[in-house]
């Protein structure tokens, strides 16, 4: 397992920020703090060597950050994705290629979700921020995927899963 991992602290919805901890002891070792005060995160995506991607939204706009920890579990960096400013989304579920060089993202647009809401998946470039997106359109018969959750890039990204309701 990874020597650290990170969790959304939702304790306090009014200072919610992400917490880094050991995987040996549970310790806390650093907090990601929101980009902007009030901003609030919706999804957190490992890829390897210790790097994490967040999703933050505020202001009406969603961002996704790279979080790269060092190997003591502090912050080393945490920057913007390029490609990971995707509007007024609310992202509830990501997945990470293990180079952490491709990022699935289900997006709900307007910022609603729920049970029946669809989502589309935009899948981002990390190195060069251009887009793909699958469209969760009706298939024949009209089956639309709803509520996506638990995104896995396998394959080198090369394949998505993921768990939905139908």
């Amino acid at each position: 397992p990874p020597a650290y991992y990170v969790q959304t602290d939702w304790t306090n919805p009014q200072t919610e920020h992400v917490l880094v901890r050991s995987t040996a002891t549970g310790v806390v070792s650093a907090q990601v703090k929101p980009p902007q005060p009030g901003d609030q995160t919706h999804a957190i995506a490992a890829a390897g060597g210790q790097v994490f991607f967040i999703a933050w939204s505020g202001g009406g706009q969603t961002q996704i950050y790279r979080v790269q920890l060092s190997r003591t579990g502090r912050i080393a960096a945490n920057t913007p994705v390029a490609g990971g400013s995707i509007g007024y989304v609310q992202v509830d579920s990501m997945g990470a290629s293990p180079d952490g060089s491709l990022l699935a993202a289900a997006e709900y647009p307007n910022g609603t979700r729920g049970p029946s809401q669809v989502s589309d998946i935009v899948v981002i470039n990390t190195r060069t921020g251009a887009h793909s997106v699958w469209s969760n359109t009706p298939a024949a018969g009209g089956t639309t995927l709803n509520y996506i959750r638990n995104l896995v890039l396998a394959r080198g990204g090369t394949e998505l899963g993921f768990d939905t309701l139908v």
